[in-house]
């Protein structure tokens, strides 16, 4: 990392970036073991140990159905410990795959030096998205009905409209805005703020105040 980005980083700065993604190009295999990988043999390394210890005392085939036995809840749901350990495996994988589009869509976002889009909605967006996969599958795996993944699919989808809800704002706002009512270099008060038009975009208008300042305004 020092090598790619310079040596201007200390060890501190370069361990908290690593946590925040900031090198997910450079660590994304590291990451991949130390955030999935390992997590996931931890988890089945507990079914591994029980068997082997059930095997000392000849039980291996009662371990197997133990872990394999599946108690069914009427019209809710079928869940055995294979499942519970599986499902704890996919959560640290799914973790770890909202860790790698987020990070990999952040450091594409910096690199086109775009300072206008919404990086909490976009974060807010991801984790629902991935998130929202993860919980859908854990539904089919615990064999849950169908009217019940249609309910969680429902409020994935209404909790996507409330977090674009702003941004589509803005997107028609700005829109309207670069339809002519206002021009770049018009001088407006908005808010009790007074200065010049020095950007418009579809997210923010920019302005330079009478004391130098710019503000951006949504």
């Amino acid at each position: 990392i020092k090598k790619a980005y310079g040596s201007h980083f200390s060890d501190e700065e370069i361990r908290r970036k690593m946590k925040r993604g900031d090198f997910v190009d450079q660590t994304w295999i590291y990451d991949f073991i130390n955030r999935a990988i390992v997590p996931v043999v931890a988890v089945f390394s507990i079914m591994i140990s029980i068997h082997m210890a059930a095997e000392i005392f000849d039980l291996r085939h009662l371990c197997i159905t133990w872990f394999l036995h599946e108690i069914k809840i009427p019209r809710l749901m079928s869940i055995s410990v294979y499942k519970l350990c599986l499902i704890s495996a996919l959560f640290f994988i799914f973790k770890y795959i909202n860790y790698l589009i987020r990070s990999s869509w952040f450091k594409y976002r910096k690199k086109k030096e775009n300072k206008d889009f919404n990086a909490t909605l976009a974060k807010n967006i991801i984790g629902l998205l991935v998130w929202g996969i993860y919980i859908i599958v854990v539904f089919l795996m615990l064999e849950v009905p169908g009217t019940g993944i249609a309910i969680v699919t429902g409020g994935l989808s209404t909790g996507m409209g409330f977090a674009s809800k702003s941004l589509l704002e803005n997107f028609f706002y700005g829109i309207s805005l670069m339809s002519g009512r206002v021009r770049v270099g018009d001088y407006i008060e908005c808010d009790g703020i007074v200065g010049k038009v020095v950007s418009i975009t579809y997210q923010s208008t920019q302005i330079t105040t009478l004391d130098g300042s710019v503000v951006a305004i949504l």
